[in-house]
């Protein structure tokens, strides 16, 4: 269970502060500028939040990503800054982004050829490399800084209004919990489809490189990566494969349907 009743992390000083990132890619149609957003945890706790229009035109996902990386991190490491102060106590401090592209060039060392990104790059791999701050990688399905980049769905905004532990001021219920298990439900599937088909892209190199019909692969070795009521759909689609070259598609087809 997470948000609103738990932590992602734990440490040993007690106290962990987590910064959540996120950011579209060039979303306004006037100047092309990104918008980055940033919520940030005290122990599960909502503490502060921002969603801010970026300086400069990203020319890529992972650039507009790592931008708003800098700011949450910024941000936090002020707000860490005023707890440990206050509090007088110790304070984790960890940064989570959903685009892996930004959660590599954060934890490596150099800019490589990136080298536009050079300053705030080196910034934040120094703050990594001396532990003051984790990056770490997030589902986009729990990513709550998504609120604050672009307009979303109906759905997708009451599941994560749901992990922020949000109510209804008529009824005291709690919003989105409906919202947010389908959102769940939707991205385990999302992940059964993109295991099909990295199997079905092993098949067909291993097929290449040695012909359809010295291949032979058995249901137990299949049924690690779907359930059990699905395997029958698979294995026949497995056999269609197997005798005719023109089934592929077939195959393909199937095995996605299986897993919808």
């Amino acid at each position: 269970t997470l948000f609103p009743y738990t932590t992602l992390f734990r440490s040993e000083c007690g106290y962990v502060l987590e910064s959540y990132s996120d950011s579209d890619w060039s979303g306004h149609k006037a100047h092309r500028r990104s918008t980055s957003a940033s919520l940030h945890f005290l122990n599960g706790n909502l503490l502060f939040g921002t969603s801010r229009t970026q300086k400069v035109v990203s020319l890529s996902s992972a650039e507009a990503e790592l931008h708003s990386l800098v700011g949450a991190c910024a941000d936090g490491i002020y707000l860490r800054g005023c707890l440990e102060f206050l509090l007088n106590v110790e304070v984790h401090h960890e940064a989570l982004v959903d685009n892996s592209a930004c959660k590599s060039l954060a934890n490596k060392r150099g800019t490589g050829k990136i080298r536009h990104l050079s300053s705030k790059l080196l910034w934040i791999q120094e703050r990594t490399a001396d532990g003051s701050l984790v990056v770490s990688q997030v589902s986009t399905t729990i990513n709550v800084s998504d609120l604050g980049t672009k307009p979303l769905t109906a759905m997708r905004m009451k599941g994560l209004l749901f992990l922020l532990g949000f109510v209804d001021a008529e009824n005291g219920q709690q919003i989105g919990q409906t919202e947010y298990e389908e959102m769940v439900d939707r991205s385990s599937s999302s992940k059964k489809v993109k295991q099909m088909a990295n199997l079905m892209l092993r098949i067909l190199a291993v097929g290449s490189l040695q012909g359809v019909d010295k291949l032979d692969l058995s249901r137990e070795d299949m049924c690690y990566l779907i359930d059990e009521p699905y395997m029958d759909a698979l294995a026949t689609s497995w056999s269609l494969w197997t005798s005719s070259g023109l089934a592929v598609l077939a195959c393909i087809g199937l095995a996605i349907i299986a897993v919808m």
